[in-house]
């Protein structure tokens, strides 16, 4: 599987989930090149999408901002990122190599997924374009210093709050309901292939999950201290109980957001709709209930958006450096030198430093009759010992 990698371009974040730094090509496109966007809808606020603003002042919405904060949170939630305002109208062209071919986020960690996800489905937090943590649908980011966060002995509890008045694509209200359904539906004994239910996302470690009668806040109690909590707040998708409540649990891989043309009758809560999906390409439209976002409320500005997959790098470059694509996705620094050719005219490319990391993913089934054999240290040095980690290097990150 593909790693999941934090991706900023413009002022776009495609936030997934980082690790190890390294460094990474990063094509930009001119003002010419990417024309901003919009439709007039109810206010909406599309940041941390392609829709407009990746991330806004943590103080505007709630977040814990710069003033005040010292050490370590000053590192995870100041951030000084503010964008400003967008230019109503235009379609924005996002590129990838690699297809996407899943479009519920808790059944993959590939990033061509997640890519496509984003502008779709979002989460309690997100991060800005600084690298910093800012709310998305939630209000604050919570921390032990603001209360949110609450150590017991051994136990911890989380305290959430969402943003009022948040609706799904249907029209139907969004609340701290659908949030504690998707932990129960994740953690049904009928879950197949849901990658992230397990242990890493916490979601197990929840003991009890408490929400208000306005449905607007969660008390979440966990079994055992979670020091994984940021991340579970990027990556604790709600999906809408209504919807998914139609879709028997083991189907939901296939059936809550099939690949094709079922998935526009999906709920989606995020700046933007999926409108088609072929082959090669997937079409984006304006969420005319959208509310959430971390910077000023206000509707996509985006007219439309689209994401198209080439197959292979040359592809995506090609179409990158002629002006067919206004963003290229997945691009490491072995690609830097090509996309250097762009002409000034079409757009920019710069090499940047960016966390992300590369490893392999080997399936194996801990209850298989025919054992487990990463069980056994001797075989998983042999794979450490087998991996020529500085050819991996002079490979993808030549010069680093």
């Amino acid at each position: 599987m593909a790693p999941r990698r934090p991706i900023v371009v413009l002022a776009i974040a495609a936030v997934l989930a980082g690790a190890c730094g390294s460094t990474s090509s990063t094509p930009v496109p001119t003002a010419s090149a990417a024309a901003p966007a919009s439709q007039a809808a109810p206010s909406a606020a599309p940041a941390g999408s392609p829709a407009a603003s990746a991330g806004a002042s943590a103080a505007a919405s709630g977040a814990p901002g710069s003033g005040g904060l010292t050490g370590v949170e000053a590192q995870a939630f100041g951030t000084t990122y503010k964008p400003g305002p967008g230019t109503p109208g235009g379609t924005l062209i996002m590129g990838e190599w690699q297809a996407a071919s899943q479009l519920n986020p808790y059944y993959t960690t590939a990033e061509a997924d997640l890519e496509a996800i984003d502008p779709i489905l979002r989460s309690c937090a997100t991060t800005a374009a600084d690298g910093k943590f800012v709310p998305d649908l939630c209000t604050d980011i919570p921390t032990t210093s603001n209360g949110g966060i609450v150590v017991n002995g051994t136990t911890m509890t989380m305290t959430l709050h969402l943003k009022p008045n948040l609706q799904w694509s249907d029209g139907t209200p969004l609340t701290m309901n659908d949030f504690k359904w998707t932990w129960q539906w994740t953690q049904d004994k009928a879950q197949s292939g849901c990658v992230y239910c397990g242990v890493t996302s916490g979601f197990p470690l929840i003991d009890t999950y408490d929400v208000s009668s306005d449905g607007l806040t969660a008390t979440i109690h966990f079994k055992q201290l979670f020091g994984g909590w940021l991340g579970m707040l990027t990556s604790m998708w709600p999906l809408q109980q209504k919807y998914m409540s139609t879709i028997p649990v083991a189907q939901a891989a296939k059936s809550s957001y099939p690949f094709g043309a079922g998935v526009t009758k999906a709920p989606f809560s995020g700046p933007f709709m999926i409108t088609n999906i072929s082959a090669n390409e997937i079409d984006y439209a304006p969420n005319p209930y959208w509310h959430g976002g971390v910077s000023t409320v206000h509707a996509p500005y985006l007219q439309a958006l689209k994401f198209q997959y080439f197959g292979d790098q040359n592809g995506e470059i090609a179409a990158f450096v002629s002006g067919g694509i206004d963003v290229a996705f997945d691009l490491l620094q072995d690609s830097y030198p090509a996309i250097q050719k762009v002409p000034s005219s079409v757009g920019s490319a710069s090499l940047t430093p960016l966390w992300e990391y590369e490893h392999f993913d080997l399936n194996h089934d801990p209850g298989n009759k025919r054992g487990n054999g990463l069980s056994d240290p001797n075989v998983r040095k042999a794979i450490a010992m087998a991996v020529d980690k500085q050819a991996i290097i002079n490979t993808d990150f030549p010069g680093t």
